[in-house]
């Protein structure tokens, strides 16, 4: 599992059920270059991670804005952007 940390084997079957936009993607692949992380150890880690990354088009960006009255919570909005690309039949890229 990541960096074999431990709980990784419980984590790992948790991300099986996991997604993110690519927005949230973005930001966890800059947490790692920011840290010293180079392109192709970046890759190494995050590229076998059986996590779901969505794309966010307009129109998903749109809807997901729509759920903010909903959620109240303003970092909500791209969390729940990956549910509304389930909902319209969207695959993994896995």
């Amino acid at each position: 599992m990541l960096l074999g940390q431990q709980g990784g084997v419980r984590v790992g079957h948790a991300l099986t059920q996991s997604a993110m936009v690519t927005v949230n993607f973005a930001e966890v692949v800059g947490h790692y270059a920011r840290n010293g992380g180079r392109d192709a150890e970046i890759r190494a880690i995050l590229d076998p991670l059986p996590i779901a990354v969505a794309p966010l088009d307009h129109e998903l960006a749109y809807q997901a804005g729509m759920l903010l009255p909903m959620t109240r919570l303003p970092d909500c909005r791209s969390a729940t952007a990956p549910a509304l690309h389930w909902r319209a039949g969207w695959t993994c890229r896995h």
